[in-house]
């Protein structure tokens, strides 16, 4: 068996300002090398290489919401742009735009979070280190890790949670139950199309969560179409 190695690599310098009580904007250079070592077998050798991705950057993010982990109220609005640039030693010439947008709302101590994230490559072709991905916890759950990818991207959420039960106050915070509906898909054109739309997946999970100091705790299930299954337990990592 001969194992792919990639050692990703990079720095980043941005200029920003709050904006009041809103959120942040920022804006700057960024600068990514990834090294890929395929091993001995000469039919990976391929694959082996390095790949430079730096350009510039820009992203305002509008931030309301009252947690960073289980929200109860507010919202968040955050659009982000990028370019490659040559100049910078990057490989390849493409932008890519998204927006992700969040909601929570509470009744009678149950929540409410939705969320759409969009992105498109803006009639550029994604180097495969820079499309969009979907599979993971959270990101259409039932399908492994970055199982999806593409040029454009588009997901919606729906996920209701309750808090059952209180940690200690050396421990953490809240202890949570919850249904997660999430329904989403990537394409590989280079534009916008109605056919992402017509390809998009489903995704049903119920999960645990704890609200911990070390970070959010998820024990999660999901199951989507074509027979998708898959199971997860992360700490420390917020979605």
């Amino acid at each position: 068996m001969t194992q792919l190695r990639n050692n990703d690599s990079g720095m980043a310098l941005d200029v920003g300002s709050t904006l009041d009580k809103w959120g942040e904007w920022r804006g700057g250079v960024v600068e990514r090398h990834i090294t890929t070592a395929a091993g001995t077998d000469p039919q990976f050798a391929a694959l082996a290489g390095a790949y430079n991705g730096s350009g510039y950057r820009v992203q305002v993010t509008l931030d309301q919401m009252d947690a960073t982990s289980f929200p109860h109220s507010g919202w968040l609005l955050r659009g982000q742009g990028f370019a490659s640039s040559q100049a910078l030693g990057a490989q390849r010439s493409f932008r890519n735009i998204g927006m992700d947008a969040r909601e929570a709302l509470s009744w009678r101590g149950s929540t409410v979070l939705w969320r759409l994230r969009w992105g498109t490559s803006a009639g550029s072709h994604l180097p495969d280190p820079e499309s969009y991905f979907l599979g993971g916890i959270m990101n259409l759950s039932a399908w492994r890790r970055d199982e999806l990818n593409g040029n454009q991207l588009i997901l919606g959420q729906i996920n209701a949670y309750q808090q059952i039960n209180s940690l200690p106050a050396g421990v953490g915070k809240g202890v949570y139950a919850g249904l997660l509906l999430e329904e989403g898909g990537t394409s590989s054109n280079s534009q916008w199309s109605q056919n992402i739309v017509q390809e998009l997946h489903n995704s049903e999970s119920v999960w645990l969560g704890a609200d911990t100091l070390l970070g959010p705790l998820y024990l999660s299930f999901a199951v989507g179409d074509h027979a998708h299954k898959a199971a997860y337990l992360s700490w420390g990592v917020t979605y």
